[in-house]
């Protein structure tokens, strides 16, 4: 069965598609987007050029260009290799533009060129945030994405073809790439915010003629840069423009010093921070605007080393490499069933831990409620033996009733008697209810098993407290008493009514 890999490379100016099947170039093409455009814009840009170019193939191999990926190259002591990615992530985390849990992170190590006490590691990092939108355009856009590399890597696959040790330098409207490969392996990477709208912008002005000075709008300095290119010829570039070619020549220049001067510092630095020596003399250019007329010639005599023209149609983010050292592609879209499966695991677990929790919980208070059920059995018994009829209220409605026959018609505040066993909870018993007339003072003694005696005094007195007769309650004493054979505590609690009868 043909193998079909769709690649797709993504770069702040335009994405470039290409389509092979066994490894032979079936369709290629590259269609313009708008800068920070959003991420439904760029799914239904990339959704129609698949359609309008017939590609079926919803599976992709994606390659980012852009400054969205910054390299660094990280040098470490020798060291366990358990402890190579502490250790990196420490130090990249002092250059990136984001805190170091933000960030996606691929590395490898280089070959040893400098002291062997030392160690150098190229590395690409992206923040989770961009990688997270890169991944919305192509879920919006019905793409699913096999692998995702940096540019280096989707590059480093067309140089293998050309030559092993090299440099590839590659020309966008926004910025330019540049890395360094040796032996097969690219070895630093860089993003330079430098591209071919800084010519437009440089040639926009003022221009001194023979005939006066005119002025060159964006417009007219983005034809310039499009359909003629760098002066080189003087005399044929003034005739075919119009405009003197020394003129526009001194305008483009700073901005081509700069990028020559920016790729010769990107050699030097790879020289101080690894030691190696290594003269990397043949340079590719690539990208959109490398095919601005003049441009290579112009560099070939500028940084004095041997420059050609790269065309390649995307193929280079469609051969998917073997090596994924510097894959972003997070775990969790790279292994999307595990992580399913771990999802549906830790549920279990959580469920499984909440399950038990509960039937724990369960069995407990089951086995509280028969102990304190027994144990109140046990002092109901104890009570009877002692002439405390628990049974039914009737000792206690015998203490109101001889109450009220004293104070009753003189003290309506008795009334509250009345509710008897109504306001004692379950596991309280009172033996005794004293009331001073004269304080408005109710004092109730009684006992209470030992395992209840907070809640069941608590609830107690809140329920004198709900009546509303009464301006404090007080527990005076709550004393365990040994008498019995259950452990019980024998309380003795102050209610004082309210100075004005209650009607």
């Amino acid at each position: 069965m043909p193998n079909k890999i769709l690649g797709i490379d993504l770069s702040p100016s335009e994405i470039k598609i290409a389509e092979l099947e066994d490894g032979r170039l079936l369709n290629s093409f590259a269609e313009p987007v708008k800068k920070d455009g959003s991420a439904k814009e760029l799914a239904q840009r990339l959704r129609l050029a698949l359609s309008k170019n017939k590609i079926r193939n919803r599976s992709a191999v994606v390659s980012i260009f852009g400054p969205a990926i910054f390299y660094q190259l990280i040098e470490l002591p020798l060291m366990p290799q358990n402890e190579v990615q502490r250790a990196i992530e420490h130090k990249a985390a002092a250059s990136l533009p984001y805190r170091i849990e933000e960030a996606m992170l691929g590395y490898y190590r280089l070959a040893s060129s400098g002291p062997a006490a030392k160690q150098n590691f190229f590395v690409v990092s992206i923040s989770k945030k961009e990688l997270g939108r890169i991944f919305e355009i192509f879920d919006l856009a019905g793409i699913g994405v096999k692998e995702i590399f940096p540019a280096s890597v989707a590059l480093l696959n067309v140089l293998k073809q050309k030559a092993p040790t090299c440099v590839v330098v590659n020309f966008g409207p926004a910025s330019t790439f540049v890395a360094l490969a040796k032996n097969n392996s690219i070895v630093f990477a860089r993003s330079i915010n430098l591209g071919g709208e800084a010519l437009v912008h440089s040639l926009i002005g003022a221009v001194a003629t023979a005939g006066g000075r005119i002025e060159i709008d964006e417009a007219q300095a983005r034809k310039i840069k499009d359909e003629f290119g760098i002066p080189v010829d003087m005399e044929e570039y003034g005739k075919r423009t119009n405009y003197p070619a020394s003129e526009v020549l001194s305008l483009m220049r700073p901005v081509l010093e700069k990028l020559g001067a920016e790729i010769l510092r990107t050699f030097e630095y790879y020289r101080q921070q690894t030691g190696d020596e290594t003269e990397f003399k043949k340079v590719y250019m690539t990208g959109p605007e490398a095919k601005i007329k003049n441009l290579v010639d112009y560099f070939n005599g500028m940084l004095s080393l041997e420059i050609e023209l790269l065309t390649y149609t995307g193929e280079s983010a469609a051969i998917a490499p073997a090596d994924i050292r510097l894959s972003l592609m997070p775990s969790d879209r790279r292994y999307p069933l595990i992580t399913l499966a771990k999802k549906i695991l830790n549920v279990w677990v959580v469920s499984a831990a909440v399950l038990f929790l509960m039937v724990w919980v369960f069995f407990a208070y089951s086995s509280y409620n028969v102990k304190i059920k027994k144990e109140l059995s046990h002092l109901q018994h104890e009570l009877r033996l002692k002439g405390i009829n628990v049974e039914k209220p009737s000792a206690a409605e015998d203490v109101v009733s001889n109450l009220i026959k004293e104070f009753g018609a003189e003290d309506n505040f008795l009334d509250l008697l009345k509710q008897g066993q109504a306001l004692v909870p379950e596991s309280v018993y009172y033996d005794s209810i004293k009331y001073n007339k004269k304080a408005r003072e109710l004092r109730i003694g009684g006992v209470v098993l030992k395992g209840a005696k907070d809640s069941a005094i608590s609830a107690f007195m809140k329920k004198l407290h709900e009546t509303g007769y009464f301006v404090s309650i007080d527990l005076l004493s709550l004393d365990e008493e040994d008498k019995y054979t259950e452990p019980v505590y024998h309380f003795n609690i102050k209610a004082v009514f309210y100075g004005e009868k209650k009607q």
